[in-house]
């Protein structure tokens, strides 16, 4: 083999590995943390709707399914016995060992698209918050929760809403209906142009998802409804909190927010 078809191979064996590192480790140097300063009032929101819809439970092993730096596991530490942190970055996962030391879980990495390295029927609850975004398509992974999850286990699913109130305003005035197909709203790029799938999608169709992965719908909420930097400005954040959880339950058959928050059960 001459120097040139040695720098051939070469090339496809490196692009080869890029490819392979581009599917899954998304967000190796994705400050996630910091992405999370100044949302007090989001993340807050999510907490609420985690506790309202897991409030009296309390489960013997769940997983954070893509929960990246830990956010969330001082809230689900409240309702599990063992606690498992997943995220496809190992980054984040090592960070998280360091910013939650007080905190008892395990990690793991996450390797492969839409599959949970767990044996089937393993886990009473599993958590999946901030990640559908990034998935066009999460009937897969639907099917994978409902894997992992032993019967009559639950799931609580956060839902990036196409349908939200104002967007169904805006496509109304356009004489059109929200799509029921997931819509591109952006992108976050390290240095990659595309570098991750950055998407909403309609609740209705999700719904039908998840029934056609034979997992139940218990309970929906409407989270983030007061998101608004103006709001923000006006209304002290306890104040909001204690607007935003009341507001969760009554605008829920509405799906008013940005986030929509499902509890499922298999």
């Amino acid at each position: 083999m001459n120097s040139s078809d040695t720098k051939s191979t070469s090339r496809k064996n490196k692009s080869k590995n890029q490819t392979k590192i581009k599917g899954i480790n998304y967000y190796d140097h994705h400050k996630y943390d910091k992405f999370w300063v100044g949302r007090d009032y989001e993340h807050l929101s999510e907490v609420a709707a985690i506790k309202h819809l897991l409030a009296g439970s309390k489960f013997k092993k769940g997983l954070d399914y893509g929960g990246a730096y830990g956010r969330l596991v001082p809230t689900l530490s409240e309702f599990t016995e063992e606690l498992i942190l997943s995220d496809p970055s190992g980054e984040q996962l090592d960070f998280s060992r360091k910013y939650l030391k007080d905190f008892k879980f395990s990690t793991l990495l996450l390797t492969e698209d839409a599959h949970i390295p767990v044996k089937a029927e393993s886990l009473d609850l599993l958590v999946m918050v901030r990640v559908s975004h990034h998935l066009v398509d999460p009937t897969k992974n639907f099917e994978e929760i409902y894997r992992v999850l032993k019967p009559g286990g639950k799931a609580v699913i956060e839902i990036a809403n196409s349908a939200h109130f104002f967007n169904r305003v805006k496509w109304a005035a356009k004489l059109k209906t929200v799509p029921k197909t997931p819509i591109k709203v952006g992108q976050y790029s390290n240095g990659i142009v595309d570098d991750i799938p950055f998407v909403n999608h309609n609740p209705e169709t999700i719904f039908k998802e998840l029934n056609d992965a034979n997992l139940k719908v218990v309970e929906i909420l409407s989270v983030s409804n007061l998101r608004s930097r103006l709001i923000k400005q006006v209304i002290p954040l306890n104040k909001m909190i204690s607007i935003e959880s009341r507001l969760q339950t009554k605008l829920a058959g509405m799906k008013f927010g940005p986030s929509i928050f499902v509890l499922v059960q298999k």
